[in-house]
């Protein structure tokens, strides 16, 4: 009822605009505008600099994640794809941070990781300042988010702009910032044994940091405040 009632709609994804029209709402009142990155502060920088900083190893293959602990987030299927990799001697040096606070669901990962072993493989690094999230990104070999829903999750386009690749799952508006391999790679949710499959590949793979940073360049602020604005002044001019 609101959303037909307004003068215009903003969907963040695609996917959300085809859901806006599925409540009848006028197509011609819908915009698609997605939700922007701060280009002063999410940047591609010096990968070996930063884990320096953040007393990482050099040696290790990082895959990050950034998030709130909860289960839907996919992180069970995070783990189950890591074991499977250690099963088949894949995951040797790989190592996962997770970066934000619990929502309930960390005890129960955390048994989890201890009962397939994994202890050494999992670091959580709690509630991180926003600010810093950029650092981690630019110090990690890839962004892994295998969430079983989502809008328009900020994370992806913030890992792009640092430059870093992200597997993630095809749900939401993921599949519309994802739509080159060369950027990132996308299985289905709830799939360990696809996610294993894809973060290997990924953590083999030889990523042009250039070409993942430019796929971020749409989505920068000062492009979508100007969008907005325009949004607003066309309601504006007819009301």
């Amino acid at each position: 009822e609101v959303l037909r009632g307004a003068d215009a709609a903003i969907g963040v994804s695609r996917d959300l605009c085809g859901k806006m029209e599925q409540l009848e709402v006028d197509p011609g009142k819908i915009n698609w505008v997605p939700n922007g990155v701060d280009r002063e502060l999410f940047g591609p920088g010096n990968k070996a600099a930063e884990r320096e900083k953040l007393g990482w190893e050099q040696d290790k293959k990082t895959i990050l994640y950034v998030g709130n602990i909860i289960e839907t987030k996919g992180l069970g299927e995070l783990v189950d794809a890591v074991s499977l990799l250690e099963k088949k001697g894949a995951a040797g040096n790989v190592r996962v941070k997770l970066a934000g606070p619990d929502g309930g669901y960390k005890q129960e990962m955390l048994g989890k990781i201890t009962a397939k072993n994994l202890g050494k493989k999992f670091e959580f690094l709690g509630r991180v300042d926003h600010d810093q999230i950029a650092q981690l990104m630019r110090a990690a070999d890839i962004f892994c988010l295998p969430s079983w829903r989502e809008g328009w999750p900020n994370v992806v386009i913030e890992a792009l702009a640092c430059g870093t690749p992200v597997v993630a799952t095809t749900v939401g508006g993921i599949s519309e910032i994802i739509t080159d391999p060369e950027i990132g790679l996308l299985v289905p949710r709830k799939k360990a044994q696809t996610l294993a499959v894809a973060l290997e590949n990924a953590l083999e793979k030889d990523w042009d940091t250039g070409k993942v940073t430019e796929a971020a360049e749409p989505y920068y602020y000062d492009g979508i405040a100007e969008t907005i604005e325009e949004i607003y002044y066309s309601i504006a001019k007819t009301s």
